[in-house]
């Protein structure tokens, strides 16, 4: 019998002797992929529904734009997860973390001298809430988590060479 072989690397790893730069895809599960159109199609009826009240009276315009806003922000939510990437940016001195779609893009930025305790940890998705990452670290009081379309075992060997990247710094 033919032994299993393990799967590859989802991240995607660039460096230098400057930067080490981790693109990793978004989280991605199935059950939200087939969910979110039904409940996006639900909510752009009800956005259209207001919006045609909205013109006979003016009280009805906040549903309007409540509706319109619940249903753009699904979309992007359901944009992300199947397109968007992660990317990690670790120089000597700073931790870049960024969402990425379509060439949109949301940035963090921490400095290397704030950054406490980073480690992987157990995925973990709270009821309601964007999943939580396989990658954290401790910034002040609060945590960071990050990287949440890969596995444990691979946020292992990132952090490898994302600490030894960061520990440069000091």
């Amino acid at each position: 019998m033919k032994a299993l072989t393990p799967p590859k690397s989802k991240a995607v790893v660039q460096q230098d002797a400057y930067e080490v730069k981790v693109t990793m895809p978004s989280w991605k599960h199935w059950w939200p992929k087939v969910f979110l159109p039904i409940w996006l199609m639900g909510w752009v009826v009800a956005a259209v529904a207001t919006s045609l009240q909205a013109a006979k009276e003016p009280g009805a315009a906040l549903m309007a734009v409540l509706t319109a806003g619940v249903s753009v922000c699904g979309l992007v939510y359901w944009l992300f997860m199947c397109f968007g990437h992660e990317v990690l940016l670790v120089t000597h001195h700073q931790l870049w973390h960024r969402y990425e779609l379509f060439g949109w893009f949301y940035t963090r930025v921490y400095a290397a001298q704030d950054i406490r305790r980073l480690r992987s940890v157990e995925h973990t998705i709270p009821w309601g809430q964007w999943p939580q990452g396989a990658m954290a670290f401790d910034w002040g009081s609060k945590t960071v988590r990050m990287a949440a379309g890969i596995d444990t075992a691979e946020a292992h060997t990132l952090l490898e060479l994302l600490g030894t990247r960061l520990s440069q710094a000091d």
